[in-house]
């Protein structure tokens, strides 16, 4: 059941099945928007630079942990930089530094937790975490220009460089075919099994002659040398894996089946989701950081907006020098208070929220009327005097469960300058009424 929970974030506006977020400017009116979540793929960019690309290889934006990932993006890491490409039922692709892939499908079925990834590695490195797939449907296939990998659930990484195409296997076993490079079609009879002990590499100038003896590929079948497993992205891509790993068993003893453990994994896909959203709103450009009490650039940010920034004390009679005001307290943050500080709400639940801003030395100002409040995933709305009401909307109605959190936004009316809070994630949850007991 929990498989099929969504989860939205708003206050940023997904486009397309993946797509691009996009921050709105804060309002000053309160609003009950709901965006559609991603079924898709987000990346996680683990040390930056990383960038999508467009076909003429010029640089569309930068990307940043939450980004998601549209169908036809092409994805590439500076030197030095690495990123996790997350997919909703918890697979990940791991895109070593100075590597380049390129998405060809990324569709999730929240209904049967079917899952089908088709990427590209241009260039580089790529390492391939499969949850194993739901339905019969599913797909997880790598390929470079001369080698395609198609798994069920396993873990393996991809290697392509100066024309050599290297599968290494991890977990369980991967088939791998070859590719003709002129036509980009897999070379018939030339697929072979590449288990977790063993690798294969597949050049492009060996091709001509597997197309006259598809089974010489398995002549390049070989005991994976102590050599590659020490490569340094293979040891990281090995230690991450082992981590979820013994995060999947956990579940699995905690759910008591494979089926419940992937259930409770996609939910922590989508919390994880919703962190990295959190996180995204809450961060302040350094332009927006409120500036220490004790510097003597007067702070921007106060707690009476109706007061001029630079306003000072007039100079005492008889005197021609002025005197500075004392500085007054900076609003440092936002932060949102949630009547009762529940976890779990029952459908039909109506919680009134109240923001606060608090400042440097403690006080705090109600500014509920005045910020601009979100629902992150479809649990319920907001209403004008900033009573969440807990409601489970589509795509969960029928799921009887969904998670998430609000978020609120205040923006300075004199400098512009806004500031974000959040609630911790929360569940809103259907309560089934019993009927009459007969006598």
């Amino acid at each position: 059941m929990i498989a099929k929970i969504a989860i939205a974030a708003v206050a940023v506006i997904a486009l397309g099945v993946g797509g691009f977020f996009i921050f709105r400017p804060a309002a000053l009116a309160p609003s009950p928007d709901i965006v559609a979540p991603p079924q898709g793929a987000w990346i996680e960019v683990v040390t930056p630079r990383v960038t999508e690309r467009d076909a003429s290889d010029a640089i569309v934006r930068e990307l940043a942990s939450g980004d998601v990932l549209a169908e036809g993006a092409v994805i590439a890491s500076d030197t030095g930089a690495k990123a996790n490409i997350h997919f909703p039922d918890g697979s990940v692709a791991r895109l070593d530094a100075q590597s380049r892939i390129a998405i060809a499908e990324t569709r999730f079925d929240a209904g049967d937790a079917g899952l089908r990834v088709r990427v590209r590695l241009v260039s580089g490195r790529v390492w391939s975490k499969v949850m194993s797939l739901a339905t019969p449907a599913s797909l997880w296939e790598v390929r470079t220009s001369n080698t395609v990998v198609a798994v069920r659930g396993t873990a393996f990484g991809v290697a392509f460089e100066n024309g050599d195409s290297r599968v290494t296997g991890a977990e369980r076993a991967v088939a791998v075919a070859a590719v003709d490079p002129e036509t980009d079609k897999v070379i018939s009879g030339s697929e072979v099994v590449v288990d977790e002990t063993q690798t294969i590499t597949v050049r492009t100038r060996d091709i001509s002659e597997i197309k006259k003896n598809p089974k010489r590929i398995a002549s390049a079948v070989e005991r994976t040398p102590d050599a590659i497993l020490r490569e340094q992205w293979i040891q990281d891509a090995l230690r991450e894996d082992q981590k979820l790993n013994e995060r999947i068993d956990i579940l699995r003893q905690e759910r008591g089946s494979d089926t419940g453990a992937r259930e409770a994994l996609i939910q922590e896909q989508q919390e994880a989701f919703i962190n990295v959203i959190r996180a995204r709103l809450e961060k302040q450009t350094p332009e927006e950081k409120a500036i220490p009490v004790e510097e003597e650039t007067p702070a921007p940010l106060r707690i009476d907006a109706k007061e001029s920034v630079n306003e000072s004390e007039p100079a005492p009679s008889g005197s021609t020098a002025s005197v500075p005001k004392e500085p007054e307290p900076v609003s440092r943050r936002l932060v949102i208070e949630m009547s009762g500080g529940v976890r779990t709400l029952a459908e039909g639940a109506a919680v009134q929220m109240r923001a606060f801003l608090v400042a440097s030395d403690g006080t705090r100002r109600d500014v509920t009327k005045e910020a601009v409040w979100r629902v992150i995933g479809p649990i319920g709305t907001m209403d004008a005097t900033a009573v969440f009401h807990a409601r489970l909307l589509p795509p969960i109605t029928e799921v009887g469960e969904g998670a998430g959190a609000i978020v609120t936004t205040w923006k300075d009316a004199l400098t512009g300058i806004a500031l974000t809070g959040t609630t911790p994630i929360f569940r809103v949850e259907l309560t089934v009424q019993e009927g009459p007991q007969e006598g």
